[in-house]
């Protein structure tokens, strides 16, 4: 059993002025700096040697924090990243609402033009969490996204509208069981599951 820690990056502009970011850089807030100060040092307090982050900034310079004072390494990966969102990047969540596009944005399958849906997330995500040889506790700082789809395929809730909302600078723990990342993969790959 490895136990996972998965932590939403700090408040970026786009969380705080509720526009939809995915790839797209977007600095932290005062307020998601002020958060990354209180996550100083996490790393030591949870014993996590290694820490993998998306290499987006706002993630990047909460795992900086994280890792302050430790020995654990760091380690950026593009496919940590947010959820691609192609047309609708940069689309404040009101309009979205309004035309009813951010509740189709939590399903599983829908993709809009140019972007991901949850299930490529998915793949994309737990795919690279399952080459990562792991014998100790590990950290994980990505996106609201990223991690609700992962925790929802974890506690089997994703194929249903399921949305965490975790806080900025949140942390989820899940303990779980050796090979999990490829039974996950397996069953996100399965276009006819009805988990």
């Amino acid at each position: 059993m490895v136990t996972w820690h998965f932590v939403r990056h700090c408040e970026a502009e786009s969380n705080a002025d509720e526009w939809l970011a995915g790839h797209t850089e977007t600095p932290l807030t005062p307020l998601g700096h002020l958060q990354c100060l209180a996550l100083v040092g996490l790393a030591t307090r949870l014993q996590v040697r290694h820490v993998l982050s998306s290499d987006l900034s706002r993630s990047v310079i909460t795992a900086q924090h994280l890792i302050f004072g430790s020995d654990a390494a760091l380690t950026l990966a593009t496919e940590l990243r947010e959820r691609c969102l192609g047309s609708l990047t940069g689309t404040p969540k009101h309009q979205l609402q309004e035309n009813g596009v951010l509740g189709r944005l939590k399903s599983w399958d829908f993709r809009p033009l140019d972007g991901e849906s949850r299930r490529d997330v998915a793949i994309r995500v737990v795919g690279f969490l399952s080459k990562i040889p792991c014998d100790d506790a590990m950290l994980i700082v990505s996106h609201d996204t990223v991690i609700s789809t992962v925790i929802g395929l974890i506690d089997g809730r994703t194929r249903r509208t399921f949305d965490l909302n975790l806080r900025n600078g949140e942390r989820i723990t899940r303990v779980l069981r050796d090979r999990i990342w490829n039974d996950l993969l397996s069953e996100s790959q399965c276009s006819n599951s009805t988990t």
